[in-house]
Formats: C-alpha cells, sequence, structure tokens
C-alpha cells in the first residue's frame, strides 16, 4: 500500500535504476551484436561446421567450378595460386649421413634420387598412367581450391614396369558419398561419408565405385548405389580445416561466388546495351509488327541488330532515339546473337 505516493514513487525509480543499468551493460557490449532497426534482418545460427556444410557442399562444388569455367577472374586467381604453391614441382632432395664424420652420403644419395625421379613418371606413379608426380601436384592443389577438397589414395602395388609397390590415384570429392550419414555396427560415426570414431579422428572412407556426374556412361552403377570402404591409413584428405571438428572441405571461392557471378551479371548488361546503342540508330513503333520483325526467338518477334541499321524507315509513324532504347536495356538481358524483343519496343519510349 502506497502511503502518499511513497511507495509507487520508490518503484518507479528501481525501474529506472534497473533500465539504466541494462543500458550501460549494452553500450559495454559489442557493436555486432546490438539488435537495433540496423541489424534485425541479421539473421545468424550457432551451427557447427558439419551442420552448415552439408546442405551447401555440393552447390558451393558445383558453382565454384562454373565459375572457373566461365570466369577469367576465378581462372586466374587459381593459376596464380598453383603456379605460387607449386611452381616447378617439389623435388625430392635425398639427405642421408655417413654413421661416421656426419657427412652426406654422396653416391647412395645419388642412387636414391635416380629411383626417384624414375618413379615420378606416370606410367609408375599415377594408377592410371596419365599423371606425372608433377601434375599430380598441379591437380591436387587445383581441386583443393576449386571443389574444396581432393582425395589421394595409396595403391600398394606396382604399375608400369615399376619395381616400387605404390601407385597414387586420385579421388575427386563427388566420389565420397556427401549423402551417407549413419552409425556403424563397430558404433563409428559416418559423416557425409566420412567414418569417424569418438575422437573425431578418420577410420575410413566410403567412395561410390562411379562418379555421379558420369550421367552417360554409369547408367548402371548409379542405380546400384554401390560404395566401397577405403581405410584411412589408404587415404590423404587434402582440405583447410577452418572450425573446430569439421569434416569436408568448402570451396576457396565460397565468399566471392556471388560477387564474381553480379560482376559477369554486370558486364554483360553493359556490353550488350552498348553493343544496341551502337549498332541501331533507330527504333520504329507501328502497328504493323510483322512488317520489321527479322525472325523469331523462343516464340517472339525479334529484330537482329546491325550497324548503322535504321528499321523501317520509310513507313516512320514514331520513334524512338538509340539512347533511350540502349537505357531501357540496361535493365533487359539478350540473348547471345544480339536480338531485341519486339515486345521491348512496342514498350519503349517515343518522341513524336
Amino acid at each position: 500500500m502506497a502511503i502518499f505516493g511513497i511507495g509507487r514513487t520508490g518503484g518507479l525509480k528501481r525501474q529506472l535504476e534497473e533500465a539504466q543499468q541494462k543500458n550501460s551493460y549494452l553500450k559495454r557490449a559489442y557493436a555486432a551484436a546490438q539488435n537495433n532497426r540496423l541489424t534485425s534482418d541479421w539473421i545468424s545460427q550457432a551451427t557447427s561446421a558439419d551442420s552448415e556444410i552439408r546442405g551447401s557442399i555440393r552447390m558451393l562444388r558445383n558453382r565454384a567450378r562454373q565459375l572457373v569455367r566461365d570466369s577469367d577472374f576465378a581462372k586466374s586467381a587459381l593459376r596464380a595460386v598453383r603456379n605460387n604453391v607449386v611452381g616447378t614441382g617439389i623435388r625430392m632432395q635425398a639427405q642421408v649421413r655417413m654413421q661416421r664424420g656426419g657427412r652426406l652420403a654422396e653416391e647412395i644419395n645419388r642412387r636414391i634420387e635416380e629411383e626417384w625421379d624414375r618413379w615420378t613418371s606416370a606410367k609408375r606413379c599415377h594408377c592410371g598412367g596419365k599423371l606425372s608426380w608433377y601434375d599430380i601436384q598441379r591437380l591436387c592443389i587445383t581441386s583443393m581450391l576449386e571443389s574444396g577438397e581432393v582425395f589421394v589414395r595409396f595403391v600398394k602395388q606396382p604399375f608400369g614396369n615399376s619395381k616400387v609397390p605404390l601407385g597414387l590415384e586420385i579421388i575427386e570429392s563427388d566420389l565420397l558419398d556427401d549423402d551417407y550419414n549413419s552409425i556403424a555396427k563397430n558404433g563409428n560415426e559416418i559423416r557425409m561419408g566420412v567414418e569417424i570414431d569418438s575422437w573425431g579422428r578418420p577410420v575410413a572412407y566410403h567412395f561410390f565405385d562411379y562418379h555421379p556426374g558420369d550421367y552417360q556412361f554409369s547408367y548402371a552403377q548409379k542405380a546400384a548405389k554401390r560404395r566401397v570402404r577405403i581405410p584411412a591409413e589408404d587415404i590423404i584428405h587434402l582440405y583447410t580445416i577452418e572450425r573446430p571438428g569439421q569434416t569436408r572441405g568448402i570451396s576457396a571461392f565460397a565468399t566471392a561466388i556471388m560477387r564474381l557471378r553480379n560482376l559477369s551479371g554486370y558486364e554483360e548488361a553493359e556490353i550488350v546495351a552498348a553493343r544496341a546503342s551502337s549498332s541501331m540508330m533507330a527504333f520504329v513503333k507501328t502497328p504493323d509488327q510483322e512488317l520489321f520483325e527479322d525472325g523469331t526467338f523462343d516464340q517472339e518477334s525479334v529484330l537482329i541488330l546491325a550497324p548503322a541499321v535504321f528499321a523501317g524507315w520509310r513507313l516512320v509513324k514514331r520513334c524512338s532515339s538509340s539512347r533511350q532504347i540502349a537505357l531501357m536495356m540496361r535493365s533487359h538481358r539478350s540473348c547471345s546473337r544480339c536480338c531485341v524483343l519486339w515486345r521491348l519496343v512496342l514498350a519503349a519510349p517515343t518522341r513524336k
């Protein structure tokens, strides 16, 4: 019960003090952690590394490869990193020393290096007989950056006329079953095709015996969905670990994919608009559409752009300048043959 308003005044005072204390806490907090009108659409979740990777790994990998195929920026970046890391190849230099004196055993080292150089030829070191030791290095760093990971398998048998019972098989990341998540009979956990023990140490890798994207040649294998379990001691898994507990690798282009795609679309729009503006001198707007069409594309009437063209100048009723049409085309895509849809012409601004 408030006597002469003393109790109510005390309650308001306590609320004011709590608000001031809370405000002081917010001022001492990180600016990036505050929720206000500028950060209300910033949604973030406390997910593990594998939870983030599982739903994105395949799409990121495919889009990164498409960028490397089509974008000169991505291709040049990949080439620069590969040349700086591999260069002319990582070579082996024997350093066997003599027991007495600690001097280098030059004759033994020379023979070891000769045998090594003999094994590094394509027909001896690569299971498929196509890649030399230098080619394997370049392919591994390229696949690791582009796809996020690559696998090297030790096959313990001689190839070609080699006396060394060892060959290397390069396995693309697509062959590891991304959708295989289960608990093995021995109690190990399988995450995206990687079997790990209770400490998170890889125990085995579960690969397809075919490439899932080899649509034209692997119908029977795709229907069977056969997997091969390969022990971890026979596999080198090359990828960059960016978070604790991360099982699979992510493409190095993951943060640049959207920017590179937008840049490519912007360049295309600018070039198409510039070509259209410099090619067509004027456009005719007339109800007699069929008199001026040069053909159809996707069931739409089109005009073929060429330098110094004034479409239908003898029957001009109302026309728009090429500058106006170019401004309109900046927000519209054009086909690869530089055709302009006739519906755009009919909707273009006119000048009497």
